[in-house]
């Protein structure tokens, strides 16, 4: 994944209206991009995306709370409005299961299913 051009979207999204309300939610998808740069986005676990990105206490378990999962399905619906609402834009996506994030191409240059 070309991380300059990661980076670059990251700042279009956090200047979308979308985001502007959700600052805990910029700073995860901030966290989640930083990590990818830095290539540890392979070693996150729910617990260190709790701690690290959404500021849970060092006790916090993950098995037992499902705040960490509320917020991440948040974001990504966040994300896929922010494609909805700019679909000639190069977007991210977060996959189920996942806290790698994945740049998207413009929808326009996406191949049509069919």
């Amino acid at each position: 994944m070309e991380r300059s051009t990661l980076e670059q979207v990251l700042g279009a999204i956090e200047q979308d209206e979308g985001f502007a309300r959700s600052p805990t939610l910029r700073r995860v998808l901030g966290y989640l991009v930083d990590s990818e740069r830095r290539g540890e986005s392979e070693a996150l676990t729910p617990y260190r995306v709790a701690v690290e990105a959404f500021g849970k206490p060092q006790d916090f378990d993950p098995a037992t709370s499902a705040s960490v999962r509320v917020e991440m399905a948040r974001l990504r619906r966040l994300l896929a409005e922010y494609r909805q609402r700019h679909p000639g834009r190069p977007g991210i996506d977060i996959p189920r299961g996942s806290y790698r994030p994945q740049l998207l191409p413009p929808a326009s240059l996406e191949p049509a299913n069919g």
